[in-house]
C-alpha cells in the first residue's frame, strides 16, 4: 500500500477520534439525556435554582415505506431472451439492430423494464457469385423485468405509525 494511502487513512482516524472526543466533552458535559416511551428529556446538569425544570422535546420519527421514488430493489418477475438477425447484408449495426428489437418488445410489454444484457461479437460471412458478397449476423440478449420492488426507506409521504 502506497504510503501516502496510510497517513490519509491514519489521518481520518485521528480526525474522527477527536470528534467524538469533542462530541464527548464538550456536548453531554451540560446535558443529561432520559429517552423513554416516545419522548426525550434533557436537563441542563448546570443550570442555576430557580430553573431546575427539565426540557421536554417530542421524538419526531418519520416512517418507512417503500415508494418509487426511492429507486428499485429488486424485480418480482425477469424474463432472458434473446433476437437473432439472421444473415443480412452490410450497412446495418448491432446497435442499430438491437436498438429496434429493444422498441418493439418495450411497445409490446409496456409494464416490463426491457435492458439489452449482452451483444456477443457479429458473424461474417463472404459469398462470391461471381462477385463477393459480405453478410453479417447479429445477436442480441436481453432481460425483461416487471413488479419490482422498492427500496425502504423513510419518507415524509408514508403514514406515521404512533
Amino acid at each position: 500500500m502506497a504510503k501516502w494511502v496510510k497517513n490519509a487513512i491514519g489521518l481520518a482516524f485521528v480526525l474522527v477520534i477527536l470528534g467524538v472526543a469533542k462530541q464527548a466533552w464538550f456536548d453531554s458535559a451540560d446535558v443529561e439525556f432520559d429517552i423513554t416511551e416516545g419522548t426525550a428529556r434533557s436537563t441542563n446538569v448546570r443550570q442555576s435554582s430557580s430553573s431546575s425544570d427539565p426540557v421536554i422535546v417530542k421524538a419526531t420519527t418519520v416512517a418507512e415505506c417503500s415508494l418509487s421514488e426511492h429507486g428499485i430493489e429488486s424485480w418480482g418477475k425477469t424474463q432472458i431472451w434473446t433476437a437473432d438477425s439472421g444473415w443480412r447484408g452490410g450497412g446495418s449495426s448491432p446497435g442499430e439492430f438491437c436498438g429496434a428489437q429493444k422498441l418493439t418488445r418495450e411497445s409490446q410489454f409496456p409494464n416490463r423494464a426491457v435492458v439489452l444484457v449482452d451483444t456477443p461479437p457479429e458473424s461474417h460471412k463472404s459469398v462470391r457469385n461471381p462477385f463477393k458478397h459480405d453478410y453479417y449476423r447479429y445477436m442480441c440478449v436481453f432481460e425483461d423485468r416487471w413488479e419490482p420492488t422498492y427500496k425502504l426507506e423513510p419518507n415524509e409521504k408514508c403514514a406515521t405509525s404512533s
